[in-house]
């Protein structure tokens, strides 16, 4: 039909590119917060009502504008933040492309009272749909106030996608908790329906700020985690892997001072935790990366909530291998300031049986009871020790005494941990020792089962699996590590695949865990006195010894103090 396309008129056009950055009314608070951080404000005091729809309010002490800016402000791409596209590969303010408050005013009534710092008078604005109606000479103090009213009045079919006033009310929080957690020495307040809900003075403390924001017991399990290199610095805080949420709603993230979202980011912080998190758990906390801004290109979305990387794939291994480093140093873990070259009981010249579990194999108790020289008679503990062996409960957790409370291990998970930690020393040393069985096991595997096996069958090689096919389903393993025994290797193998993940340097850690779990003490097994002091000396010894190599924590201690207000003693 001839004379069909016609170009739209202004006012549709403004409405239809507010859509992109004006999404509910979170999106306008985090516009107007990011303006007053631009302008140097060390005081931001936010009033809400109605969910962000009736109103949102942003005042600061920043520097404020004269009446041409404030006039030339709710221009589309008007901005005082570039200048060509040259600019934009230096960007370092958080506002930019000139769309905020343009759009912002095209689908609600503004009004904006600014003062230019060092100026006498002040400016006043009303906007109306995207229309001035009104700019005077106006009493206000330095900086900026902006009072949005009416959010989509004039565009109903925007307004009725929105979602409760409650729902819109939480995303204005979170908003705010996502922008002040990472500016410390800026003040911010914010008042909900007459009623403060925020208030966080400034700090010259992250650590403080995050209190502020997350809450104290929140805060309580993050731990510090920092990487530097020339090209690009990460610090964070980020939780244990014990203590994850089902969403990664709290995971977040940050690129120079942008809050962003980002799924190659968030995969390469899952992929340094690998085992230790389970399928669709996630860690909490907080992560900035800072790069230069010429590796950053930051004008790829309408609502600056996406990034893009030059050399994306060297920002996630670096960011993965960040993430590795510190579960290995294992910040939670408070060591066990006991001494132990002295604790292990010592054996009465009174005569008697020797116990039988002080004579395990190698393969039932991995070695423990090694190197303890055993004699003939009755378990006496020396008087004054810094820790002492109380006993077993369900034959799982082994009880000790120490001077500040009650430590109890999970058997199975400090020798999965040993087991593991040796396993890796022993591969990175010299490789993994291998037998070769008299007669090759056999082991039946389904068809993904065999998929997989045919992707990881060099990497099990690395660990002393020689396995091949033998024809319809059927599998011949043929070399196997030498502690394995080789009536448990296909369960074992099955086991492998079963767990397996995608990325190698994780996979190989997979097998060892799998390997490490299948041969350590099980739950149940009773164990003596000098097993159980054996075996913390060992724990206290092994490398990120505080979980288990699948996130299971090896112990726990309870303080004194807390036994004594259960009690009712304290």
């Amino acid at each position: 039909m001839a004379g069909s396309i016609r170009v739209l008129p202004p006012r549709v056009i403004d409405q239809i590119a507010a859509g992109e950055v004006v999404e509910r009314p979170a999106s306008v608070l985090k516009e107007l917060l990011e303006n007053s951080l631009d302008a140097g404000a060390s005081t931001v005091e936010v009033r809400a009502a109605g969910g962000g729809i009736d109103l949102i309010e942003v005042s600061d002490n920043g520097s404020g504008m004269d009446r041409v800016d404030a006039v030339e402000a709710f221009k589309r791409h008007a901005t005082s933040k570039i200048r060509s596209l040259e600019d934009l590969a230096r960007l370092s303010s958080l506002g930019f492309r000139g769309e905020a408050l343009s759009s912002i005013a095209s689908v609600s009534r503004v009004e904006l009272l600014t003062r230019f710092r060092g100026e006498q008078e002040g400016t006043r604005v009303i906007v109306e749909a995207g229309v001035i109606k009104e700019v005077t000479a106006w009493g206000a103090p330095e900086g900026t106030l902006v009072r949005v009213e009416g959010l989509f009045y004039n565009v109903p079919a925007r307004r009725k996608f929105l979602r409760t006033q409650a729902t819109e009310a939480h995303h204005l929080k979170e908003t705010m908790e996502r922008i002040g957690v990472l500016h410390p020495g800026v003040g911010f307040s914010y008042q909900y329906e007459d009623r403060k809900s925020l208030q966080w003075p400034c700090t010259d403390q992250w650590a403080q700020r995050l209190r502020q924001v997350l809450g104290q017991e929140h805060f309580s399990r993050l731990f510090l985690m920092e990487c530097s290199q020339r090209w690009c610095k990460i610090r964070g805080y980020i939780s244990d892997p014990n203590y994850n949420r089902p969403t990664a709603s709290e995971l977040w993230l940050y690129v120079n001072n942008r809050a962003i979202q980002d799924r190659l980011l968030l995969g390469a912080v899952l992929r340094g935790y690998g085992q230790l998190l389970d399928r669709g758990r996630y860690p909490t906390g907080v992560i900035c990366l800072e790069l230069s801004p010429q590796e950053v290109d930051v004008n790829v979305h309408p609502a600056k909530r996406e990034v893009r990387f030059r050399d994306p794939r060297r920002v996630q291994e670096e960011l993965y291998l960040c993430v590795k480093r510190f579960l290995r140093e294992q910040p939670w873990v408070r060591p066990l300031d006991i001494s132990l070259g002295s604790s292990i009981p010592r054996i009465s010249e009174n005569t008697g049986a020797i116990p039988k579990n002080l004579a395990l194999g190698l393969r039932e108790w991995g070695g423990f009871s090694q190197g303890l020289e055993v004699q003939q008679g009755l378990r006496e503990w020396e008087q004054g020790q810094s820790i002492r062996y109380v006993g077993q409960a369900q034959g799982t957790y082994l009880i000790f005494e120490t001077q500040e409370g009650l430590l109890l291990v999970d058997q199975h998970a400090a020798h999965e941990r040993i087991l593991f930690e040796e396993l890796k020393a022993q591969r990175e040393k010299q490789g993994t020792p291998s037998q070769r069985p008299l007669l090759a096991e056999l082991v039946q595997l389904d068809p993904p089962q065999e998929e997989i096996l045919e992707g990881i069958r060099f990497r099990l090689a690395e660990l002393g699996w020689v396995v091949e096919p033998f024809g319809s389903g059927h599998w011949r393993i043929l070399s196997l590590p030498l502690w394995v025994d080789p009536a448990q290797a296909p369960k074992l193998l099955k086991e492998i695949l079963d767990t397996r993940s995608g990325n190698r340097a994780v996979e190989l850690e997979s097998v060892l865990a799998s390997l490490a779990c299948r041969e350590a003490v099980k739950a149940g097994k009773k164990i003596g006195p000098m097993e159980a002091m054996d075996l913390l000396d060992r724990m206290r010894k092994t490398p990120a010894w505080g979980l288990c190599p699948h996130g299971r924590p090896v112990y726990i201690q309870i303080p004194f103090s807390e036994l004594r207000r259960r009690f009712g003693r304290s």
